[in-house]
């Protein structure tokens, strides 16, 4: 499934900088919310979500969108959710 559409993303850092932005602003939300889990878990819920689209469209315009690759996506994230609800909420 290549598409070879280098034109639209040929820049080196825009994966990485787009993560950073995603879970800078996580970051940032979440120490906002201090004292309120459930909108620190919402945070995390969107980031999540986030991550696993923006992985999903980075793939897809880089032409090796498979099903492992978002399998892989969603369970590094759900993994990041587990692990922010067991630190939140037990």
């Amino acid at each position: 499934m290549k598409h070879h559409n280098k034109n639209i993303i040929h820049h080196t850092y825009l994966h990485p900088l787009v993560l950073c932005i995603i879970f800078g602003f996580t970051i940032l939300a979440i120490s906002l919310f201090q004292g309120k889990p459930d909108l620190q878990f919402l945070v995390g819920f969107i980031a999540a979500m986030s991550y696993i689209l923006w992985g999903i469209v980075y793939h897809y315009i880089e032409g090796d969108l498979y099903v492992k690759v978002m399998i892989e996506y969603v369970l590094i994230a759900g993994i990041g959710l587990a692990i922010l609800y067991t630190v939140l909420f037990i």
